[in-house]
């Protein structure tokens, strides 16, 4: 879920349980069904409503599934099951229970990852296979002549998320990103070939945005 979002619900379960959301929410995967499903992991529990929590989240949120159009109602969770179920409505007047799974959760949020939850630091299944495909593409396809062999790659780390370093953090990476452009134009001479050397659009940025802190 988007911590900025026009969504009053999701502002304030944010504004409320965000530090701790990911902590006392899980997903969990059934093999057999190769399926994601909402659950608890029991942690604080005697603290948090984990069910007032989950349908502040899904309460009124419309869905599609098959063609048919659900409106979400309630939220209950069974804790023998470790599973959320919602009441949703469709139809004339018609209502049934459904499991909160990943499905439903794209459905209607939008999803920044296609790992569990969105959660960019969850490993997924198939995902050495995916890496492998994606080092094989770009080393230039089985013949070696795919233009992705000409992509450079580098590693930037912003340290947002350390304490005290909000703020350097991102100068540091712009200037690490810059060095690194800087780089790829001296390795790879032939990009400037037949055209007057100057800073690309994002050097020009970093070094306004530098320029105006320092007046």
């Amino acid at each position: 879920m988007k911590r900025y979002t026009a969504d009053k619900n999701i502002v304030d379960v944010i504004a409320r349980h965000g530090n701790y959301l990911d902590d006392i929410l899980d997903w969990d995967y059934v093999e057999n069904e190769k399926q994601y499903y909402l659950a608890s992991s029991f942690k604080l529990l005697d603290k948090i409503d984990i069910t007032e929590v989950v349908g502040q989240i899904f309460g009124g949120k419309q869905f599609k599934r098959d063609g048919v159009g659900y409106t979400i109602q309630t939220v209950s969770f069974d804790m023998i099951q470790n599973r959320f179920i919602a009441t949703v409505s469709y139809g004339e007047r018609e209502s049934r229970e459904m499991m909160i799974d990943r499905k439903m959760f794209s459905a209607i949020f939008d999803s920044l990852a296609s790992t569990p939850g969105g959660q960019p630091f969850i490993a997924e299944e198939g995902q050495l296979e995916s890496v492998m495909n994606l080092v094989k593409i770009m080393r230039g396809g089985s013949d070696g002549k795919g233009k992705a062999r000409n992509i450079q790659c580098g590693m930037l780390s912003t340290e947002i998320g350390k304490k005290g370093r909000e703020i350097t953090g991102p100068q540091k990476a712009a200037m690490e990103l810059k060095r690194m452009i800087q780089e790829v134009r001296i390795t790879r001479p032939e990009i400037n070939e037949g055209k007057i050397l100057r800073e690309t659009p994002a050097e020009r940025e970093i070094s306004s945005y530098f320029q105006r802190r320092n007046e």
